[in-house]
């Protein structure tokens, strides 16, 4: 009984450490153009501006930064679907990955900005790269598409 309790949490253990190694090694990876910053222009994403920000803000204005990164990440979310529907390949893994890392970095500044403004901001910090990840992954589509 025990050796299975003991497989079930290291194996639980060494799942997340590949799932937050995946997801940091997706978002570390650049493509040759970077089309996020169309897409944020066209669709007044606010990314980047709280990828700036993150560096000066307070904890009083993590806050904001985060609803500003909820706005953009459902618009974006939005405007993927809507490419995948269209798309023959549709949601990826990668997307799929990064949705659920999306979320759990939500869960974790909700936890953390509380008692660490530091790991609050590391999680504001990843979900801005998501949503940057994200909205390059639009531009790429609607260049394959010859919309942009």
């Amino acid at each position: 009984m025990i050796v299975s309790v003991v497989i079930i949490v290291l194996s639980t253990l060494m799942f997340a450490y590949w799932f937050r190694y995946t997801c940091i090694l997706i978002l570390s990876t650049k493509t040759s153009t970077d089309y996020s910053g169309r897409v944020a222009e066209s669709n007044h994403l606010g990314f980047a501006a709280v990828q700036n920000r993150l560096n000066s803000s307070s904890g009083d204005d993590l806050n904001i930064l985060k609803n500003s990164l909820d706005r953009d990440y459902r618009l974006v979310s939005c405007l993927l679907r809507q490419a995948a529907s269209v798309d023959v390949n549709g949601v990826s893994l990668e997307q799929a990955m990064l949705r659920l890392d999306f979320w759990m970095m939500r869960t974790w500044f909700s936890v953390s900005h509380r008692f660490s403004e530091k790991a609050a901001k590391n999680a504001l910090a990843e979900m801005s790269q998501i949503v940057h990840h994200f909205a390059n992954n639009f531009g790429e589509h609607l260049v394959r598409q010859g919309n942009a």
